[in-house]
């Protein structure tokens, strides 16, 4: 089976990394080389363009007065990577302005807790899936003695996680009015803020409005859909009466979210099914992820002039002007999908796509790997993570040395035979790291 193949060769670098190893101290080499290397994940920012926010006024208003509710004790109102350790140092930064390092949690929290103390607190943790009780409890052992009336906000899209929290009174947010879902759909379909200027267009956007059940990202998507179509009657009709809307799956996929994907060329189709590889809380950078089209032979027709990393840019945009993917909040450089286009990813990749994680058991499932073309792994437990890493870092460090070593001309035939093995490790690592596609 592939994935026990994988998991020898693995096994076998490591046994050859440990003799190069023993190797290099037998020889007296000294390896002096340094390799640095940033993974830092980008925060979301605070930031927004109120503008654009659309029907949340009695929500907003709802919220305040919860916050301006005096209590005693530090309450939490919920709203889903939960690291503590880095959780606890942004707050710290926040707070104190200073960039600081700290050897443990322990030091960390011993220090903003000392600047947090008797100050009232407004802390606002966006996003939140964990459900992990212990961890909940150790993030907020920090701000236990801030001022009454200290309030901490977390969004979060699962009821689950309200509990873990021991939110008072979690707020549900609703799905839009029906003519504030009228007014955004007819800006993203349209680029206008009502449908004044498109009567006949009206009745149609009802219809879909009515089947999206109000929920933003669906109406986004498929205003973004229409966009293309420049408002051409029939093909609002055709959204509205497709089949579609009646298919149920045990995927929970959004029917609207579907239309979208049934509405791309088969290029974009197999670019946006490539994506299903890659986790929810990916940050995307657009020319690597071209690069990698490129080598998956997904861009091997060229149109025109155009180069195939031209095409795969143009591809690209096309994907993020339908919703498929969106801008990163504090990088524009980079960018997101949003959890619920990760799903409708996985579902079209179907059988063809697989990411394995170590909280999936791949053991007997031969059958997932009939019909398997792109495979990735997901390493998030310490363990596995920090052995992968270290692959990955010996395999930099390597070509460090074998690049040090070309310069410096080395004739001593034992060092050559050394510098010769080291060589073919690196090609294995490569090679393994390569297949497995590794997402550190």
């Amino acid at each position: 089976m592939y994935g026990r193949k994988i998991s020898s060769k693995l096994d076998e670098i490591t046994s050859k990394l440990d003799e190069l190893v023993k190797e290099k101290n037998d020889l007296d080499l000294d390896v002096n080389v340094k390799v640095e290397r940033s993974n830092r994940r980008l925060e979301e920012t605070s930031l927004v363009d109120e503008s654009k926010v659309l029907g949340r006024e009695g929500d907003k208003e709802a919220l305040l007065e919860k916050l301006l509710v005096d209590e005693s004790k530090v309450s939490v109102v919920s709203i889903v990577e939960f690291d503590v350790f880095k959780i606890s140092k942004a707050v710290f930064q926040a707070v104190t302005g200073e960039n600081k390092d700290f050897a443990n949690l322990d030091l960390l929290h011993v220090a903003l807790k000392e600047k947090l103390s008797r100050k009232k607190l407004l802390i606002v943790l966006d996003d939140v899936w964990n459900e992990d009780h212990d961890a909940w409890e150790s993030l907020k052992s920090p701000f236990v003695d801030g001022a009454p009336g200290s309030k901490i906000i977390v969004t979060t899209r699962k009821t689950s996680v309200a509990s873990v929290m021991n939110s008072f009174e979690p707020y549900n947010l609703e799905v839009l009015s029906n003519e504030t879902a009228l007014s955004l759909f007819a800006r993203c379909a349209l680029d206008e803020p009502n449908f004044d200027k498109h009567p006949p267009l009206e009745k149609i956007a009802r219809g879909i409005i009515d089947k999206c059940d109000g929920l933003p990202l669906a109406l986004v998507t498929l205003g973004r859909v229409l966009k293309t179509k420049k408002g051409n009657e029939g093909d609002w009709e055709e959204l509205l009466n497709s089949e579609i809307w009646n298919l149920h799956d045990a995927s929970g996929v959004l029917p609207a979210l579907k239309l979208n994907y049934y509405d791309l060329s088969p290029d974009l189709k197999q670019l946006f099914a490539y994506s299903s590889l890659f986790p929810k809380d990916h940050l995307f950078d657009k020319k690597k992820l071209v690069l990698l089209w490129m080598a998956q032979g997904f861009l091997s027709q060229s149109v025109g002039s155009k180069s195939m990393e031209s095409l795969g840019c143009h591809y690209f945009e096309e994907l993020k002007s339908r919703s498929f993917f969106q801008h990163s909040a504090n990088n524009v450089s980079l960018y997101t999908m949003h959890d619920l286009m990760n799903d409708l990813a996985v579902s079209v990749a179907g059988e063809f796509n697989f990411m394995l994680d170590d909280k999936i058991d791949a053991d007997g499932r031969t059958e997932v790997f009939e019909k398997l073309r792109h495979f990735s792994f997901l390493a998030r437990s310490e363990g596995i993570d920090s052995q992968l890493k270290k692959w990955k870092n010996s395999l930099q460090l390597i070509q460090v040395v074998l690049a040090d070593a070309g310069q410096k001309h080395i004739t001593q035939k034992p060092v050559e035979l050394w510098l010769h093995d080291l060589q073919d490790l690196a090609y294995d690592i490569d090679d393994v790291l390569d297949d497995m596609c590794v997402l550190l």
